[in-house]
């Protein structure tokens, strides 16, 4: 046998038929809570709820996030100000930013478009002291 699954937890449907590795993969520490800015992914509301199999909480959120989102895209332009990211930087070759990295059609070749910034003020050293309150991240939460 190559391959044999995990027994499955004991209520699959409620994790979505996610595996315990696949769970653990979002899962946030005490430690974590230390260290990640309060922007991180993890820490959304609505995935949360999701997790705790809340699905009208989850749902409330995302809405509200998502409208929270809207509102701050209007002020921005409104007030004629563009959105800088404070952790990845644009590389000057790349033709147009996105947030992904692509193969070309035609070639191996990754085209990676999007990197983090490199300073004495990029996300891996502000992360190691989890001093955040200084960096004016926005509330995006």
């Amino acid at each position: 046998t190559i391959f044999s699954p995990n027994a499955p937890l004991s209520d699959p449907q409620k994790q979505y038929n996610f595996s315990k590795f696949a769970l653990a993969l979002n899962e946030v520490t005490d430690r974590h809570l230390l260290i990640l800015p309060p922007t991180d992914s993890r820490l959304r509301p609505d995935q949360r709820a999701l997790e705790h199999a809340d699905i009208s909480v989850a749902t409330s959120e995302k809405l509200r996030l998502e409208e929270k989102q809207r509102q701050q895209r209007k002020e921005r332009k409104r007030c004629n100000v563009s959105y800088t990211p404070q952790w990845f930087k644009c590389p000057p070759n790349s033709k147009k930013p996105v947030a992904i990295q692509q193969f070309t059609p035609h070639s191996a070749e990754l085209d990676v478009v999007w990197q983090f910034t490199t300073t004495d003020r990029d996300y891996w050293a502000v992360r190691e002291n989890g001093n955040w309150n200084e960096h004016n991240l926005p509330d995006i939460f």
